[in-house]
């Protein structure tokens, strides 16, 4: 039965709704099998559809870091949209006994024959068998696919589930439901002040837009309801929440070893002290914290390296564009700079060898290649081009608009081309410190939490 839907609901819904209306789909989809009996739920993800054999990927509602886990290959994959401009940029599919029903799966399809590649026989409403898995497990399933030219090819499909509510023990894992702590959570929440009518369309996505609110009494009520304002109880209920992973108890616990005052920006030597404490914590050794402390250390360390390389690649096509770069590649401080490349390169590249835990060497595997390319620079000039090579490659993975973004920075070979004004650098960057960090951890975050909450001193 929920096979026979699939075949014949999608162009009815697409004749009152839009090709990326997942919520309305999966509303219509949850009461059509209603009336066969069949019981079912919406389950939020974040959804990505790969196609190796083609060098393509659709996203929808991922991280940067998931969009770049998705390239993540000796292919090339290209990120053919993010979500509409100005909604949700995420995706909804659904749930019920034995089976994850996408009823607005031809997006993606939609979005490929954009961009070239028409798969044919792929349905427009996609059921896929859970074997096994539970959600909100991230669940992954492949099927083989035809192309409009009879070419077959291996597609994978990714729906991934955000488990901060289940990790805190607000969310049941199957149902999607509040847990009776969720509950007791959600009821010392301020309710806004509305009228009860209009309090069950903010909670609908498909009627929120319709309710309004004064600007006074928003105000008034946006006073009631930030961490500041929260009663001991309501403050007792978060903490508990915040701290019901073993992870997030244990970097708890080595934030309230560190003495002194908390940094209000972190950078790589606090990160280092976070990371002798844990190694005082049998529960945080055997979760594995210390060694993801030193994964992310190294990968800084790199990631800082280059990114200062190519930033005064940048620099030198502002402010010397008619110089030949052999002026640049003779440059001690960029000597300096192509030397911290490969040294923080094989570093990287050392730890990932000896690292016992697999999980971390996982993580850490795409840089890896470029690493290794890096290491093999033999002199400035190819580092110049290795680093020319990998913006291309990111770039080209990146849509704007419905084309490929364009490279920030050129070179022919001889000389780099003036970038345009918007990536144009009028200062040289400092050299590499190995301290900085370029990616957010949103510790400070963290920390402010666990303090608003009392779980922290001040």
């Amino acid at each position: 039965m929920i096979r026979a839907f699939a075949r014949v609901a999608r162009t009815i819904i697409l004749r009152y709704f839009g090709r990326r209306s997942c919520i309305a789909s999966s509303r219509i989809t949850i009461e059509c099998l209603k009336i066969f009996g069949v019981e079912s739920y919406p389950v939020p993800v974040r959804f990505i559809l790969r196609a190796p054999d083609l060098k393509m990927a659709f996203v929808a509602g991922v991280t940067p870091e998931e969009q770049a886990k998705a390239r993540r290959s000796a292919k090339k994959y290209i990120e053919l949209a993010t979500g509409p401009g100005g909604g949700w940029n995420g995706h909804v599919i659904v749930k019920t006994a034995g089976f994850v029903i996408d009823p607005s799966f031809d997006q993606a399809l939609d979005a490929f024959a954009e961009a070239g590649c028409r798969i044919d026989d792929a349905p427009r409403i996609a059921v896929f068998p859970l074997n096994g898995v539970k959600l909100p497990e991230d669940f992954c399933a492949t099927f083989t696919a035809v192309l409009d030219d009879d070419t077959k090819i291996t597609a994978q499909y990714d729906a991934l589930f955000d488990t901060a509510m289940v990790g805190g023990e607000l969310v049941d894992a199957d149902t999607g439901a509040l847990t009776p702590q969720g509950q007791e959570l959600a009821s010392e929440f301020p309710e806004p002040r509305l009228e009860e009518k209009d309090r069950s369309r903010l909670a609908d996505p498909d009627n929120a837009r319709r309710v309004s609110m004064a600007f006074e009494e928003l105000a008034a009520w946006s006073e009631e309801c930030h961490l500041r304002a929260a009663e001991q109880q309501e403050r007792t209920k978060l903490g508990e929440a915040l701290t019901a992973s073993d992870r997030r108890e244990c970097a708890r616990a080595g934030l309230s070893l560190m003495s002194g005052k908390f940094p209000s920006a972190w950078n790589g030597t606090h990160l280092a002290r976070l990371g002798r404490k844990f190694k005082t914590n049998p529960r945080a050794v055997d979760l594995g914290l210390p060694t993801v402390i030193d994964a992310i250390t190294v990968t800084e360390q790199f990631h800082e390296a280059v990114l200062v390389a190519f930033e005064t690649l940048l620099w030198w096509g502002s402010n010397h564009a008619e110089k030949p770069v052999a002026d640049l590649i003779a440059d001690k401080d960029f000597k300096k700079a192509g030397d911290r490349c490969r040294q923080t390169a094989q570093s990287l590249r050392d730890f990932r060898a000896h690292c016992e835990r697999s999980d971390v060497r996982t993580s850490i595997e795409g840089l890896a290649g470029f690493c290794t390319q890096v290491t093999r620079c033999g002199s400035e000039r190819e580092l110049v081009n290795e680093l020319i090579s990998r913006h291309h490659q990111v770039q080209s993975g990146k849509v704007d608009g419905g084309m490929p973004k364009r490279d920030w920075i050129t070179w022919d070979g001889s000389a780099l081309l003036r970038p345009s004004p918007r990536f144009q650098r009028n200062e040289r960057p400092a050299l590499a410190t190995g301290i900085s960090l370029t990616h957010p951890y949103r510790l400070e975050q963290f920390v402010h939490m666990l303090q608003e909450t009392d779980l922290l001193q001040v």
